[in-house]
């Protein structure tokens, strides 16, 4: 058991190492609002080898005991941050304890994570109830902290860092409740968060120090600071690029130069209402100390976050409620021992407030992390999504430090907005990075929640297209088709020297559109092979001026020409020949009139069968024509027909049959010629007729032959001359003579000369 102890003392700490095993000499610290408490604690112990372990980080307890009658006791509740020994007094070893409370253990921690879809105050209570363990919290705030933030990142901050920033940037600010064993970090964003001191809700002006004199305000008095007027905010929604977003808070404070303005950019909001907030939490943070109020007191329990009215002041303007937002304290237990400086207890405060119905702010002292240069990330998506993008090209990515494995595929960020090379009003160029890729992130004014993509890099399982630096000369954009496509389209550049080239690859279709004129220009060969059809259509007229051979070679269907008047147009001139060869069917066909001009020799060979059909005339002309057939030659109008065949000539009619010359007419034939009618057989001559046989001459007639004539008729025979009737044979004329240069013979049953 100790021989000394701290019962019947106005000040006493209770520590995990049992009771007066450290006893607390003094005490000195500070507390403001949305600040980390700090007490300096001077303790004695009769060990002098207190092992650092049993109290480091644990918890402790200090009670202030109003030594005024009805004055309270206050409590100091935190954790020990720092234990030492620091020597000895007398027969007493001395040491001494930071004590801090445990939201200063946020600051040992860090990290670099995301928050998606939540608002100020759930980070909050993530960071300080869920990592931090911190139970005793209360949230006072009234509607501060509730806007959801789509995408908010802390970056290589400690968890107090962030936590902090995102208060201030809130507009929430704190302090800290003590009671015996434990003290409550409490949120606050307006005057209605705070209570009244106890046994100090009310409390007189006098001049008095004594500790244990009448509790009261010793000293007060009023300060004022020169702060802005006006704090103007800007920033840029691409959402809805043509809106201006601006947004100003305005408090004029009645001074000279209280127009002052601050300016800044990014004001980090997408929309005027949230800008007009902000704007204002930053103009209320620098006007909170403009009007403040300092003193002294002997209230112990007049302690940071507190209210409390004054009265009694000479300065009746004085006499109002107040906030405390920042108190000072020394506190002090008479000696344990003769060894110590001779000494009195004491209690002594300094107090700095604003007036009750103030709106207080918390400063913006902690900096947003400046994420200046590139960040790399691999793409991600939905499942089984190789392009996962939005209406803006957007596309999700999970960075290397991001150490939460839940969040996977779509839920790792947000949309980052993609750079392009150009962009403009529906033109542009446009590539989607695809999942699994490497990207390089850069952040819009350094700010980590305005990620934006700017590149895209290879890695050992995203190679190159082709083998480096075995193809170092080759340039390219290729891309593969989705999903799991092996096709490609490429445009690639090949830039070595005498191996220049420019390829072009679609993996499908290929179509080329220009509005104006093409020209094309080629120094040597042009191939063109087309594995199915091919289709042109010109809707003018088609030029080509061909300096050598032109060959042509169809293998199957049918080559047509179609022009809006069914003509051709137009000359193609051809230094050498042509040669169109076509292995299947061809069809031409002309609408209107065709000519052609050959001016040497034209040839045609059919192997089968050729077919003319002229619906009207066809007119030919030559200076020789000739028609040879190996068979038949057949020429047909109606039902009258000339046929030459290998068997002879035969001309058949069903009416007259006309052969008409103006000069001779000659019938020639090797073997019989045979004149046969149907019914008369006429010859006629305006000139002599002769009959001549080199044999016989026979003239019959089934019925009666006749030789008449207008004038002599001489039948005349080389030989014989025989004329004979069965009946009856006659010779009559007006004269009639019978003559023969050797015998005459006349011979009948009867012969009559008369």
């Amino acid at each position: 058991m100790s021989e000394y102890t701290q019962d019947n003392r106005l000040l006493r700490i209770t520590t995990p190492i049992g009771k007066d095993k450290l006893l607390i000499k003094s005490i000195r610290g500070i507390e403001r609002l949305s600040t980390l408490f700090e007490y300096e604690a001077f303790l004695l112990s009769e060990d002098n080898d207190i092992d650092y372990k049993d109290i480091l980080g644990k918890d402790v307890t200090v009670e202030i005991e109003s030594a005024i009658k009805d004055g309270g006791t206050r409590y100091i509740n935190g954790i020990v941050r720092t234990f030492g020994r620091t020597g000895s007094t007398g027969t007493l070893a001395c040491y001494v304890a930071v004590i801090v409370p445990k939201l200063w253990l946020t600051s040992l921690t860090t990290d670099c994570r995301i928050f998606q879809k939540k608002d100020a105050k759930s980070i909050l209570s993530d960071i300080i109830k869920t990592d931090a363990g911190i139970s005793d919290y209360k949230d006072s705030a009234s509607d501060s902290g509730t806007t959801e933030r789509p995408y908010c990142v802390q970056y290589r901050e400690t968890d107090f860092a962030f936590a902090s920033r995102l208060m201030e940037e809130e507009g929430i600010y704190y302090h800290f409740e003590h009671a015996d064993g434990k003290h409550t970090l409490v949120l606050c964003d307006s005057p209605g968060s705070h209570s009244d001191a106890t046994a100090a809700a009310t409390i007189s002006f006098h001049n008095k120090r004594l500790i244990r004199s009448e509790q009261g305000i010793q000293t007060w008095g009023a300060r004022n600071d020169a702060v802005p007027g006006n704090y103007v905010l800007a920033d840029y929604n691409y959402k809805s690029p043509s809106t201006v977003l601006r947004s100003n808070a305005t408090e004029s404070r009645g001074y000279t130069g209280d127009d002052a303005e601050m300016f800044d950019y990014p004001g980090i909001f997408a929309e005027s209402t949230d800008g007009d907030k902000l704007a204002k939490i930053r103009l209320g943070a620098h006007q909170a100390n403009h009007n403040t109020y300092t003193g002294t007191t002997t209230a112990v329990t007049l302690s940071t976050g507190t209210t409390f009215s004054l009265e009694n002041h000479p300065n009746t303007a004085f006499n109002k409620k107040y906030l405390v937002i920042e108190n000072e304290i020394f506190a002090e237990n008479p000696p344990f021992t003769d060894g110590e400086p001779p000494s009195e207890a004491s209690f002594q405060s300094r107090l700095t407030a604003i007036l009750a119905d103030q709106q207080y702010r918390a400063p913006q002292r902690t900096p947003v992390p400046d994420l200046r240069g590139p960040h790399s990330a691999i793409v991600t998506g939905a499942d089984d999504d190789e392009i996962h993008t939005d209406e803006y090209g957007c596309v999700k990515v999970r960075f290397h430090w991001d150490r939460d494995d839940e969040k996977k595929g779509e839920d790792s960020t947000v949309y980052l907005r993609t750079a392009q090379m150009w962009t403009g009003k529906n033109f542009g160029t446009l590539f989607i990075p695809r999942v699994g890729q490497e990207v390089i992130v850069e952040f819009l004014d350094g700010h980590p929640d305005r990620p934006v993509i700017t590149g895209c890099l290879y890695n050992a399982e995203n190679l190159p297209p082709y083998a480096l630096p075995d193809h170092k000369t080759r340039s390219t954009i290729k891309t593969h088709s989705t999903p799991e496509g092996e096709v490609y389209n490429e445009v690639r550049f090949e830039d070595k020297k005498d191996e220049e080239q420019l390829l072009i690859h679609a993996g499908k279709d290929h179509e080329i559109t220009t509005a104006n004129d093409r020209v094309e220009h080629v120094g040597n060969d042009t191939h063109l092979t087309v594995i199915n059809d091919r289709l042109e259509l010109i809707h003018k007229d088609h030029h080509e001026a061909i300096g050598g051979m032109h060959k042509l070679s169809i293998g199957a269907g049918a080559e047509g020409v179609e022009g809006a008047d069914g003509q051709t147009k137009g000359e193609v001139e051809e230094g050498g020949g042509q040669h169109i060869m076509i292995k299947g069917p061809r069809v031409i066909e002309i609408g209107g009139k065709s000519s052609l001009k050959v001016a040497e020799d034209v040839a045609e060979t059919f192997e089968k069968n050729h077919a003319t059909a002229v619906t009207e005339q066809r007119y030919l002309k030559a200076k020789e024509i000739v028609l040879e057939a190996e068979e038949n030659l057949t020429l047909h109008v109606g039902d009258h027909f000339i046929a030459i065949t290998s068997d002879g000539i035969k001309i058949s009619t069903t009416a007259d049959i006309a052969i008409n010359g103006d000069g001779s007419i000659a019938n020639t034939s090797g073997g019989d010629i045979t004149s046969e009618a149907g019914g008369k057989f006429g010859v006629t001559s305006t000139g002599d007729t002769t009959i001549e046989a080199t044999g016989n001459f026979s003239a019959k007639g089934t019925a009666g032959a006749a030789v008449e004539s207008d004038m002599n008729t001489d039948i005349t025979a080389g030989i014989n001359l025989t004329l004979e009737g069965t009946a009856k044979a006659a010779m009559h004329g007006a004269m009639a003579e019978v003559k023969s240069d050797a015998i005459l013979t006349i011979q009948g049953s009867m012969v009559n000369i008369n």
